[in-house]
């Protein structure tokens, strides 16, 4: 029973994790959003959001 609490709370975490990471791109979003003239594209590449993964992890 144990083992099945502790996968529960395991994947109840990455949910977690998962919105947050979800809440934060659509905050970014909005803020570009909100900053004229720039036109935002709604549609992200996975290349391009694989590049800027890069790009965070050498900084």
């Amino acid at each position: 029973m144990s083992e099945e609490n502790s996968y529960e709370d395991r994947l109840l975490i990455a949910f977690e994790s998962n919105a947050t990471y979800l809440q934060s791109i659509a905050e970014s979003l909005k803020i570009l959003a909100e900053k004229p003239p720039v036109a935002v594209t709604l549609e992200i590449t996975e290349d391009i959001l694989t590049e800027m993964q890069a790009r965070e992890m050498l900084r």
